[in-house]
């Protein structure tokens, strides 16, 4: 279900028996089960999943930390009403094609 609910947004689901493969478990730091890990351009997320244990959670879940942390504004007056109180890290980029960008959306996934 989640899977196809997913298909073509770039996310692959597995599932992996840590009994079998324990250099795997070893390497995700897994000690108990189940335990639901998601990566994110070759990182571990900040957090497990920690939710209920059904399909449709998970894939909210998910769905969730899929979205694209990078915000667009279209003019200054946008950034003007931005919360003083949070932190923002703001970039300028020609074409969202450039390498620039992509790197600085990997590293917005990461904060």
């Amino acid at each position: 279900k989640i899977s196809a609910e997913l298909a073509g947004q770039s996310v692959l689901v597995g599932k992996i028996d840590c009994d079998a493969e324990s250099n795997l478990g070893t390497r995700f730091h897994i000690t108990k089960y189940p335990t639901i890990k998601y990566v994110r351009n070759g990182q571990t997320g900040r957090k497990e999943y920690r939710g209920q244990r059904s399909a449709q959670a998970f894939l909210d879940f998910v769905k969730e930390q899929i979205k694209s942390p990078v915000h667009e504004f279209e003019d200054l007056q946008e950034l003007a009403k931005l919360e003083d109180k949070h932190q923002y890290v703001i970039g300028y980029f020609e074409s969202k094609e450039s390498p620039e960008y992509d790197n600085f959306r990997k590293v917005a996934a990461l904060l």
